[in-house]
């Protein structure tokens, strides 16, 4: 029987394209419109975020995994509960350090907490829109050629070579057959990263320039790994209750989010130094 994307699973990923792509850029419109704060700041985010999240995160793997040679202990089929928390210590350890780096040596000629927000926008928004935006899009296509055409249609327009053809035909087999609640799972995951990296640089900012808040910084860095660990427990097969993973980031990102709120508007501007 040849594949075939269902109705609903095209409608959960234009959703999960749609609402990653359109929301980092319309809360960065809205804001930048409101404060004024310099678009540069979001460009800052995103170069930040390429360098400590992916670039930085990847050497770090290499170098604990291979060159230590602790690849063969942290996995998902012998440890997968030390791996989840392995991998979300590396994420919230290097995400915020890259922060505070940012705000202190790459920031100050755009000060004010309101220049820290947004470049938290861009870090949060551009993992949102590359894994919930770019990489649905692209599941998109790929669903509607293989609709239109059949998996091994599709393939031979491709020109994939014959000895691929049945790996690639089980990996489009894999994405058609993924349970909605997968997908709606990796789309929260991706707008939490937004939420949390936008909030959590308040709380980097303002332990920066109030001397009584330092203790922020490490504040930020065990929430971002608290706030990663559900969804790693998820990816390791710990945690199968996708909905109860939804819920428990939505409850928690929303409450970071009220926290960091209340930091902004209560605490007194002051620019970094």
């Amino acid at each position: 029987m040849d594949i075939h994307f269902s109705g609903n699973t095209m409608s959960i990923m234009i959703f999960i394209a749609v609402t990653c792509t359109l929301l980092p850029l319309i809360y960065l419109g809205y804001f930048r419109a409101k404060t004024h704060a310099s678009f540069s700041s979001f460009f800052i985010g995103i170069g930040f975020s390429v360098l400590f999240s992916f670039i930085g995160e990847s050497l770090f793997n290499t170098i604990v995994l291979f060159g230590l040679g602790l690849g063969n202990f942290l996995r998902p089929d012998i440890h997968p509960v030390y791996t989840a928390i392995y991998f979300a210590i590396v994420s919230g350890t290097l995400a915020q350090t890259g922060s505070f780096i940012a705000l202190k040596y790459c920031m100050k000629k755009r000060p004010g907490r309101e220049n820290a927000l947004v470049f938290g926008l861009g870090k949060g928004g551009f993992e949102c829109i590359i894994y919930g935006g770019v990489v649905y899009i692209t599941n998109i296509i790929l669903a509607l050629m293989v609709n239109a055409f059949g998996a091994d249609g599709y393939l031979t327009k491709l020109g994939v070579p014959e000895g691929e053809l049945a790996v690639r035909r089980e990996s489009i087999a894999t994405l058609a057959s993924l349970p909605t609640d997968t997908m709606l799972l990796d789309g929260s995951e991706r707008v939490l990263a937004l939420l949390l990296h936008a909030s959590l640089v308040i709380f980097v900012y303002m332990a920066m320039t109030h001397a009584s808040l330092h203790k922020l910084f490490p504040i930020a860095i065990g929430l971002h790994i608290i706030g990663y660990l559900p969804v790693y427990l998820s990816q390791t097969g710990i945690v199968t209750n996708h909905t109860l993973i939804m819920v428990i980031l939505l409850f928690y990102s929303f409450g970071i989010s009220v926290t960091a709120y209340r930091l902004y508007h209560d605490l007194p501007k002051q620019a970094l130094k």
